[in-house]
């Protein structure tokens, strides 16, 4: 199949692995197969790889070939839940930009609904019009060379409880370097209101970490917030995992400072604050 050049700040979805390409037909985007790659990723676009813990093999080497056509290449997968899919993902990282870890969202049990859903929020997150709006740039601003990241969604009647609950799988928020912030809400929700939940997304996070938002009117949520974030530098699993490899971290105290730091790859440098 012979596919045209995706123009710049294009958004190109693949799959690895059955769940994977499963994932890569639900979006809107533009879905291609690994094979049809090559001529098809163009520097300034954005390579989604909608990738089942299994086919990490498979995914690392796209991830490559996406890197170096110039894209910004990034890794969707389910939590690991075995060492083996841990050691991988710490591969996949290592080639891609960034790995989003996806939890499943409630009542998806299955690893293609949990790719499906993962791809179509990011793919929304950036192509959604609102009040304010988020898009590949700003995307690129927070992952690009990030190596870990986490997808987390939370829907609740306000800002801090719909913050709180997204959040809620992560724990650990240390090691945050940014995070893109979608909020949605009814017809009733202002730009203030929707500055409430970045602002909670702010308290929660180191000072120093890059914070972009957006904003949109959605009818279905009368009475609701949404919120969409992609955190990156972390992993869920809680304060105790590794944002490189998912394994354990151990604390080392000097004094009246401690920082934290993987057994497994070595990952360090981890504040751990007071």
């Amino acid at each position: 199949m012979a596919l045209p050049d995706q123009p710049r700040g294009a958004i190109v979805v693949t799959g690895c692995g059955a769940a994977g390409r499963a994932a890569a037909t639900a979006t809107a985007a533009t879905t291609v197969t690994p094979g049809e790659l090559p001529g098809a990723v163009k520097s300034g676009a954005v390579l989604l790889i909608a990738a089942t813990p299994g086919a990490h093999a498979e995914v690392t080497a796209v991830a490559r070939g996406g890197r170096a056509a110039g894209a910004l290449t990034v890794v969707v997968t389910p939590p690991p839940e075995t060492e083996g899919e841990r050691q991988s993902l710490a591969r996949v990282r290592k080639v891609a930009d960034a790995a989003v870890v996806a939890p499943p969202p409630r009542g998806v049990t299955d690893a293609a609904g949990t790719l499906a859903v993962g791809v179509d929020a990011i793919v929304a997150l950036v192509s959604e019009t609102g009040l304010v709006n988020v898009d590949l740039a700003d995307l690129d601003t927070v992952l690009a060379g990030t190596g870990a990241a986490a997808l987390c969604r939370g829907r609740e009647p306000s800002g801090e409880t719909a913050v709180a609950s997204a959040l809620e799988p992560l724990d650990g928020l240390d090691a945050t370097t940014g995070v893109l912030v979608h909020v949605a809400g009814g017809e009733a929700m202002s730009v203030a209101t929707a500055g409430e939940a970045i602002e909670a997304v702010g308290d929660r996070v180191p000072p120093e970490a890059h914070l972009i938002w957006g904003a949109a009117i959605d009818e279905a949520l009368a009475g609701e917030l949404r919120v969409r974030l992609v955190v990156a530098g972390v992993t869920p699993g809680g304060a105790d995992a590794c944002p490189r490899c998912g394994a354990g971290m151990e604390t080392y105290e000097l004094g009246t400072s401690a920082t934290r730091a993987c057994e497994g790859c070595g990952y360090a440098g981890v504040g751990v604050r007071r």
